[in-house]
């Protein structure tokens, strides 16, 4: 299982993957293959490839570097609009737009 969480350069993101791995140990899978990809909200490509990770997923991006708008909280997303952070698996997206509970990620992964 390929998985990884793309969002910005900021302390949710990073506890959004260790939720992930909390979960990942709890049911016994390796946690060591979760990628984090943090984008620069001046540039959304992966380090390694070069792809633009966001239009890769189809996902959007309300981060600033000048301001933290709060992780999609306006209340004025659209029907089929995806805003990061996202939880890929396998080269799909699996969640979008949220921060998930542990339960939600219980039944995903």
């Amino acid at each position: 299982m390929d998985i990884q969480i793309i969002g910005s350069y900021c302390m949710r993101t990073m506890a959004y993957a260790d939720l992930v791995k909390r979960v990942l140990k709890t049911k016994g899978l390796d946690d060591s293959a979760v990628k984090v990809l943090q984008i620069d909200p001046f540039d959304y490509s992966d380090s390694n490839s070069g792809n633009n990770l966001l239009e890769k997923y189809s996902l959007s991006s309300r981060c600033s570097n000048a301001y933290c708008p709060g992780c999609n909280f306006f209340g004025d997303q659209k029907e089929g609009e995806q805003y990061i952070p996202a939880l890929i698996i396998d080269d799909s997206v699996v969640l979008h737009s949220c921060f998930p509970t542990e339960d939600r990620l219980m039944q995903l992964l």
